[in-house]
């Protein structure tokens, strides 16, 4: 039939396509150009597959199947605890950085349903997972002529933890094709096994602890598996995998022996793979233990619904830790799947978490009866998927493998419970209820077509337009073409949708808050004049984000930010603003420094330093006295105050206690300035040594170098390293005099 053959072409090129898509028109053109063409083509495959139903029974879903069932229940749990939640409007929409929410997610379960009631043959199959084959192999290809991001793989998808989430599927249904001889060319198994290979040392290549976690694990489960359900009927397979499996756990036991031998500290990857063993001293690592910590937290503080579906970012800013902080200040991800499902839905959602699960692997258990290694090989699968989203989060590559997956297991349970013949043709005399499209029919697909363009209008077009409205912001932003800035941003905030509402005015604020923090001696009269109007304009905005978003954690910051510094460069008076906007975000954080810092600084401008002394002092006593941190928060304090000499006194507290100044810029220029008011420029030289043999050259160094010698009259290493200074940068040109007349 036509209509299924064009319907089955809409599904698959909504799973394929968009995994190639990267729309530089939009802020996050890696994700966000993937999510709203999946949208468009799944509404479009929507309305097909309506169609199909109208004219036969045989392509509705089969509700009364566990997997089918357990799926839709979820969705349901999740939408039911975003009803309990503390942000309703983010549960659904969520923000267009990664695309998700329960609509991104119900749009999915359309795609895994339509995959269920349409792809039932070896054909369909045969052609789905050869092209999801072909796509892993072109984006892992374009991921290594690409090879950047630190020397990671990333391929199409912008994150090398994507990619390897994908290549676990990628793999997977490498091996399914095999094992059932799903093709059956001249050397089909020998290229699939070559396939394997690639797709196995690209996810290596993406340097992502976690998906090699998931991969070892995946492997492990198959090769338990094969010893002890396989030792019979296929004797070779378990031998084989039983001793990869031996080599492997004595090769990772080595490895981790030998750790601090050359050999290992020189291989970029086995020296990444063996940090795992001084896992609280990795930063990477500790953040991520302390933000699972922070999401039991969140659990039990709502344990029965939960805070909502993607409110992560509201939990951890309640028990906000500045450890997890001073590498990543604005988590919205536990980077843990079941934690986060935990944390958001509560007991409720997981309860129906936990169901899911169960029945995935209840029909693998069923397909195992009759099927032994294909079974085997579905739950290595999942296991694998399962065991990296302990460290990670889904996505949309790893959702296109999953739904996929999750549509292949369906399919293989299905024929497994009734003769191959009765798949495709199941009494097709009883089934099949042909409609010409008259009566009712007609008026279902017109209020179809109805429903399918307002969602496109909605969910695809509004988010589209409104993203790529709000990068232009950005851009002029950043050229110092306020004024045409000002325009999109306007144009930007008259677009009512919620998938915008909050995430323009956000992004809008820090590339103002940005804007100000450039602004020198050296900007122009009428560029004062643009920041100033779009100070005006943008203000009242965010103020009403603020407003009708109050739990999410970063308006109160950047806001008040603005404020501050509106206040200190553009002459615009609005402390009394920042300082009641400021206290209020203490009432959903107590903890969060950011908050703090803020407060402290406006409380000084506005001349109440002891208020803000005391505000940081009561903050101070939440952290532990041996962290460096403690100590360093109390000198940022009399540093924003003027108190040079105390501020110095807490800042060689830090650095006694391990703190490396030279790791943030901010700090290392704090640190540098003190010294300079105090005049100990002893402190000057030995702080930019240490800057210069961490961080390499840098003319700025230099400059305060041969300052600082200069001052200690130490002329020729003065003038040395002015020279170094001028070659990186001429313009410092301008002081040379001085340093020629040294002696």
């Amino acid at each position: 039939m036509f209509l299924e053959r064009i319907t089955k072409i809409f599904i698959l090129a909504s799973l394929i396509t968009p995994l190639f898509i990267k729309a530089n028109a939009l802020v996050f053109p890696y994700i966000s150009g993937k999510v709203y063409l999946f949208r468009l083509l799944m509404l479009i495959s929507f309305f097909l597959w309506v169609a199909l139903m109208l004219k036969d029974k045989k392509y509705r879903p089969k509700f009364k199947n566990l997997l089918i069932m357990a799926t839709i229940l979820f969705l349901a749990g999740l939408t039911i605890s975003a009803f309990f939640g503390v942000d309703l409007i983010y549960s659904f929409f969520s923000g267009f950085e990664r695309g998700e929410g329960i609509i991104q997610f119900a749009f999915w379960i359309l795609f895994f349903l339509m995959a269920t009631s349409l792809l039932k043959s070896r054909k369909d199959w045969q052609v789905f997972i050869g092209l999801f084959i072909v796509a892993s192999l072109a984006t892992s290809i374009y991921g290594w002529f690409n090879y950047q991001y630190g020397g990671r793989v990333q391929g199409t998808f912008g994150n090398p933890a994507y990619l390897g989430g994908f290549m676990i599927f990628s793999i997977g249904f490498s091996i399914i094709a095999i094992e059932k001889k799903l093709y059956n060319m001249r050397f089909s198994t020998l290229l699939l096994t070559a396939f394997i290979v690639f797709f196995v040392i690209t996810l290596i290549f993406t340097q992502t602890r976690g998906d090699w976690i998931g991969l070892g694990v995946g492997f492990a489960v198959f090769a338990i598996s094969s010893v002890f359900l396989l030792r019979k009927e296929n004797k070779k397979l378990a031998i084989i995998t039983g001793c990869f499996l031996l080599i492997g756990l004595i090769s990772l036991g080595l490895v981790f022996t030998f750790r601090n031998s050359d050999f290992i500290k020189n291989s970029e990857t086995l020296s990444r793979l063996t940090e795992i063993a001084q896992f609280w001293n990795l930063p990477s690592i500790k953040e991520r233990l302390l933000t699972w910590q922070i999401a039991i937290k969140g659990f039990k503080d709502k344990p029965i619904f939960g805070w909502g579906p993607e409110n992560f970012g509201a939990i951890f800013n309640k028990y906000y830790d500045y450890r997890v902080g001073l590498e990543e200040p604005w988590f919205d991800k536990p980077h843990n799947v079941p934690l986060s499902i935990l944390s958001e839905g509560g007991i409720f959602s997981f309860s129906l978490y936990l169901l899911w699960i169960f029945s995935i692997f209840f029909l693998i258990s069923r397909i195992f009866k009759h099927q032994k290694l294909l079974a085997i090989t579905l739950a290595s699968i999942y296991s694998a998927y399962f065991t990296q989203g302990l460290f990670l989060f889904d996505n949309h590559p790893v959702y296109a493998g999953l739904f996929l997956f999750l549509s292949f297991v369906f399919f293989e349970h299905e024929s497994d419970c009734q003769p191959e013949n009765m798949v495709t043709d199941r009494d097709e005399k009883k089934r099949q209820e042909i409609d010409s499209l008259t009566g009712y029919s007609k008026y279902i697909l017109t209020f179809t077509i109805v429903v399918v363009s307002v969602l496109i209008y909605t969910v695809v077009y509004l988010p589209y337009k409104g993203n790529a409205l709000t990068l232009k912001y950005m851009m002029y932003s950043e050229a110092g073409l306020y004024d045409q800035a000002l325009e999109f941003f306007k144009k930007a905030t008259e677009i009512n949708s919620p998938y915008i509402f909050l995430e323009t005015r956000k992004r809008g604020a820090w590339r103002f808050s940005t804007a100000l923090e450039g602004i020198d001696e050296t900007i122009k009269k009428e560029d004062i004049e643009s920041l100033i109007k779009t100070y005006k304009f943008l203000t009242p905005e965010l103020e009403k984000a603020a407003e009708r978003r109050p739990f999410d954690p970063q308006i109160y910051y950047v806001l008040g930010r603005i404020y501050r510094m509106s206040y200190e460069k553009l002459g615009q008076d609005d402390l009394e603003k920042a300082e009641i906007l400021l206290k209020k975000s203490l009432n959903y954080s107590n903890l969060r420094i950011d908050y703090f810092n803020e407060l402290a600084q406006v409380l000084v401008l506005k001349g109440k330093s002891e208020e803000a002394e005391k505000l940081v002092k009561d903050y101070i006593k939440n952290v532990d006295p041996n962290d460096p941190f403690h100590y360093l928060t109390i000198g940022h304090l009399y540093f924003v105050i003027k108190k040079y000499d105390q501020a110095m006194s807490f800042y060689e507290e830090a650095r006694k206690r391990g703190h490396n100044f030279w790791e943030s810029y901010t700090e290392y220029s704090r640190y540098l300035f003190t010294a300079e008011q105090l005049k100990d420029y002893q402190k000057v030289v030995d702080m930019s040594l240490e800057y210069l043999k961490n961080r390499g050259p840098d003319a700025n160094t230099f400059f305060n170098l041969a300052v600082g010698y200069m001052e200690l009259k130490d002329n020729q290493k003065a003038k040395e390293f002015f020279s170094k200074a001028v070659e990186l940068n001429s313009e410092f040109e301008k002081y040379r005099p001085t340093f020629d007349n040294l002696e």
